[in-house]
């Protein structure tokens, strides 16, 4: 089983990584400028426990769907 977790970097925004047993196996940087969402992001990927293969794609929607709900 696959745990995400909020990375902090010391770049700008928190990323993301994926760990299992204990060990970093991804790790995106500068995913979230907000805290909040970022949270709110690894919550619901532990809670479906999404497959890291589908990681990439699932951050390009979530990116994608607040710009156009900015947009509106």
């Amino acid at each position: 089983m696959y745990t995400y977790c909020i990375s902090y970097d010391n770049l700008p925004g928190f990323g993301i990584e994926i760990k299992r047993k204990g060990e970093t196996i991804v790790r995106i940087s500068s995913v979230f400028t907000n805290e909040k969402e970022a949270r709110k992001f690894v919550s619901l990927c532990n809670s479906l426990e999404l497959s890291p293969i589908h990681l990439e794609y699932v951050i390009q929607d979530v990116l994608v769907s607040k710009d156009s709900m900015i947009i509106v």
